[in-house]
């Protein structure tokens, strides 16, 4: 859930971004382009969600400890790979919205990618729990 919080963050920052640039005129956030970014990562955001809440019913209800299920086993590999992708993509998409500030340390973007593309290795790469 570390995870599903710090995209929350990031999209956070972005829609405050959004809000308060003004480009050619107008505020990034009546740009149409702004607005589809906000609402997929709204999407990705609530993907992930769903994806860790189905898995934590499945060990609540099968149990956990050494020999969780079959099923459980299997979402949780796949949320070790899903998640992940999900959260890059919304961050990503905040990223964009700061142009090139968002690469600096002054805004905590590039902080939270960094972060988050090593779950993509830990416990083995994607390749290992496709």
């Amino acid at each position: 859930m570390y995870t599903i919080g710090a995209a929350e963050a990031c999209l956070g920052a972005q829609r405050e971004r959004i809000q308060q640039c003004v480009v050619f005129g107008r505020e990034l956030s009546r740009h149409g382009a702004m607005r589809r970014d906000v609402a997929n990562s709204r999407i990705d955001i609530e993907s992930a969600r769903q994806l860790v809440l189905e898995c934590a019913r499945l060990l609540d209800r099968d149990g956990v400890g050494y020999a969780p299920s079959r099923r459980a086993r299997a979402m949780i590999s796949l949320i070790k790979v899903a998640v992940p992708e999900y959260v890059l993509r919304v961050i990503d998409r905040a990223m964009q919205s700061f142009g090139g500030a968002g690469m600096s340390e002054d805004i905590p973007l590039a902080r939270a990618y960094a972060e988050v593309r090593t779950l993509r290795v830990a416990d083995g790469s994607d390749d290992v729990h496709r």
